[in-house]
């Protein structure tokens, strides 16, 4: 007689369960590493954009370094800039006293010929040119009669030679500015006419 215990089905469940809770392991396992592989990738990207941050951040500080040297350095010109304004006001302050003192305006003054255009008999011109002997501008007025008509101009002259305007010959000018008396110019006569030579026979 065989006494030997029958299995049956139920000695194969603990087998499936075993398989199932393996497979259901082992899906685990992959979806776990699928999770830290796109973990790994964030994190470099983070990584990533955390190293330009703070290139762009360092950038930025060096640039913020450049601006505030420039701005220094603009603001001390300024200040020098202003010493000199101050100290080119006080000679001018200085010298205007002296020329008011002496009575005459601080200024030169002459005329030049404007030669006419080629092959045109445009009357004579002379041309006023005039500058200050003061540092710095100066404002003058220049008032002519020319033709019993008269004509005032405001200029602002330099120490550079200025031509104010254009004065036919024989005009009376007057040059006049605030704190000084006038000088008074007329500007030179018409040059002779030239004489032809007479033609050869």
């Amino acid at each position: 007689m065989d006494t030997t215990p029958k299995t049956g089905g139920r000695s194969r469940l603990p087998i499936v369960l075993l398989l199932a809770a393996f497979l259901l392991a082992v899906a685990g396992a992959a979806v776990l590493a699928r999770q830290e592989h796109r973990l790994k990738f964030q994190l470099g990207l983070a990584g990533a954009a955390l190293t330009s941050a703070k290139a762009d951040l360092a950038a930025t500080q060096a640039q913020i370094a450049q601006i505030q040297a420039k701005l220094d350095e603009a603001t001390a010109e300024k200040g020098r800039l202003q010493l000199q304004l101050q100290q080119l006001a006080r000679i001018f302050s200085q010298s205007r006293r002296q020329f008011g003192k002496s009575g005459r305006l601080p200024i030169y003054a002459g005329f030049y010929r404007v030669p006419p255009p080629s092959g045109t008999a445009a009357p004579a011109a002379f041309k006023l040119r005039v500058r200050t002997l003061l540092p710095g501008q100066l404002k003058i007025s220049v008032k002519s009669s020319s033709s019993g008509q008269d004509k005032t101009s405001a200029f602002t002259i330099g120490r550079f030679w200025t031509d104010p305007d254009t004065f036919a010959p024989g005009d009376k000018i007057e040059i006049s500015t605030e704190g000084y008396p006038p000088v008074r110019l007329q500007a030179p006569p018409a040059p002779p006419p030239s004489t032809a030579s007479p033609a050869k026979q």
